[in-house]
């Protein structure tokens, strides 16, 4: 009942608008203060947003870091480094809105428990403590039921969860978000009967909110068409944002500028409209999207990459279509969702990989192998090799490719990925899911065609390093011990070209690499390196290969690494 009285007056006050094209505008609504002696012109600068008052009082003017994004969260220390970041540059807010909190926008209806409470508390103390205004953001538009007074309860209910940490930590100033960003324009029938329009239920619910918090100074509202793209049927035309813009307080509307793909400039202009030709009142808030594509770019590249080698097999992988729940069940955002989708999805060293400070449009592509790239993986291995000890193998170019990988490219195809640039094949990642069947195959079709194709040294005399390669062909290889290969059956090698400086593309190529590996039942993998290699030890340490210590059967000249999957 109450809500029909009050979407009655909604309407009554729409046909008065409608009456009138200056109130419909916006113009009828008391204009924001001028600014404060000194203060910023809230019309430009970045990432910032005007806010008036609850009284009218002066104009305040916010600028910060939201933190609203889909994907890996930041965590604790990261959000405590960005707060002392803010205070040194003059920023003073912080929008707490991440999508990977799934009492955020999932689960909205759920109470913090007390650790999740705690940690809450931890980062609006941190916030207090580096003068940093905290802004608390809900997103209840998935599931809510507008005209249900028991939603409206629920929500009002796990805002005052919250409510004493602000009086707590800054003396009673509240400060929150109303979100409605990407959500569906639909309501339910319940809500149809209510409302007339998605806009009206929304316009319901913000200003009960916003009135039962007792009107605080600093609260923001998103709305569902917060860009031009979003728009029906265009901006100056919409029927959504009229009613927004006519009946939630003028204050707390605002939108997220989306900078474009390029990057932001330093002349961004800062205006209270994106369109010209908009009718209402915003305030922009701009925030650059590079660390969050270069964090789904990640993740895409290995899932991509893992696709395309399932592709290239004869039967797929049971593990790959595992899982009976949806993936939007779990934690993680965007970027979790397809992080689950490869056998590896725990490694998450793997798939940690900050974007660089110099933002960068170079692309790699990772691939499954092909018989055609033996040469190139050649190429690379010889190059690496010689820059590593300093002596070429002019008289025998195969050689060192021959040793170091031939056998895996010519026997375990199926596990064989590399990486290309717009000049072609510049890394390698190979592998084979046991290595026993895999030696025994080199024993019977590898070796004898490299003990006809390199003839051996002889012995009597010192040997070159080519010529011990050589003599290692004609020589008995030694066999790991079974209690090692129990929980390492895989063997790996990787390589990637000196001229490629970005770190995050060799843990994607490892991360597709095992991958394939563990889809097929692998419990672990193993590399060998010489103990003078120090460039390739260090490169598997910082792909997550750790020393495993000596036993015996061990060969005494290399090290081996390994890797639990």
């Amino acid at each position: 009942m109450v809500q029909k009285e009050s979407q009655a007056a909604l309407e009554e006050r729409e046909n008065e608008l409608s009456s009138n094209p200056a109130a419909s505008a916006g113009a009828s609504l008391e204009p924001p203060a001028a600014p404060a002696p000194g203060e910023d012109n809230p019309g430009t600068g970045a990432g910032g947003a005007a806010v008036t008052g609850a009284a009218g009082g002066a104009r305040r003017f916010l600028c910060g870091v939201v933190e609203g994004f889909y994907g890996r969260p930041w965590v604790m220390e990261q959000r405590k480094e960005l707060f002392r970041r803010l205070q040194k540059w003059e920023l003073n807010t912080y929008l707490y809105a991440p999508k990977d909190d799934y009492k955020h926008r999932m689960f909205w209806r759920e109470m913090y428990s007390v650790e999740e409470a705690e940690q809450l508390m931890t980062l609006i103390s941190a916030a207090r403590e580096y003068e940093i205004e905290f802004i608390y953001a809900i997103s209840p538009g998935l599931d809510i039921t507008f005209s249900n007074p028991k939603e409206v309860s629920t929500l009002k209910r796990k805002l005052d969860q919250v409510i004493p940490y602000f009086f707590f930590f800054f003396s009673g100033l509240v400060s929150f978000a109303l979100l409605f960003d990407d959500i569906d324009h639909n309501m339910c029938a319940a809500d149809k009967e209510v409302f007339s329009s998605f806009a009206h239920a929304q316009v319901s619910i913000t200003n009960e909110i916003y009135q039962y918090l007792g009107e605080p100074e600093t609260f923001l509202f998103c709305p569902t068409e917060y860009c031009g793209t979003f728009c029906y049927p265009n901006v100056s035309q919409s029927p959504y944002l009229r009613t927004v813009a006519n009946y939630v307080a003028i204050h707390t509307l605002a939108t997220w500028y989306k900078s474009n793909m390029n990057g932001v400039r330093k002349d961004v202009v800062m205006t209270d409209s994106e369109d010209s030709t908009v009718s209402i009142q915003i305030k922009t808030i701009l925030y650059d999207m590079y660390s969050y594509v270069w964090d789904i770019k990640s993740i895409m590249s290995m899932v991509k990459s893992f696709v395309q080698w399932l592709g290239c097999r004869s039967h797929s992988s049971a593990q790959f279509l595992i899982g009976d729940q949806e993936p939007w069940a779990f934690r993680g955002g965007l970027a979790g969702e397809f992080q689950r989708l490869l056998p590896i999805d725990g490694a998450n060293d793997l798939f940690f990989q900050p974007p660089p400070l110099t933002p960068t449009s170079k692309v790699y592509t990772i691939r499954p192998y092909f018989p055609k790239d033996e040469a190139s993986v050649y190429k690379i291995c010889r190059e690496m090799y010689d820059d590593g000890v300093g002596l070429p193998f002019q008289s025998q170019p195969d050689l060192i490719g021959d040793k170091l990988v031939g056998g895996l490219l010519s026997l375990s195809l199926d596990y064989c990925f590399v990486l290309e640039d717009e000049d072609g094949i510049c890394g390698y990642a190979l592998g084979t899911v046991d290595v026993t069947p895999f030696i025994k195959k080199c024993k019977i079709s590898w070796i004898p065609f490299m003990q006809e194709k390199y003839t051996k040294p002889n012995g009597d005399k010192e040997l070159s390093e080519a010529e011990k390669i050589m003599l290692s062909f004609h020589e008995e290889q030694e066999v790991l011990p079974e209690t090692f290969l129990a929980n390492f059956p895989s063997l790996i090698k990787m390589d990637i070209h000196k001229k490629v400086t970005d770190p995050s593309v060799a843990k994607s190529m490892m991360a597709c690499l095992l991958s394939s590996l563990k889809a097929n039942g692998s419990r672990g993998a193993f590399c060998e390196v010489r103990p003078d290699d120090k460039r390739i030890l260090e490169f598997y340490s910082k792909l997550g290969c750790f020393e495993i210590a000596k036993m015996e059967g061990f060969p005494k000249d290399v090290v081996i690494l390994g890797r639990s999957l």
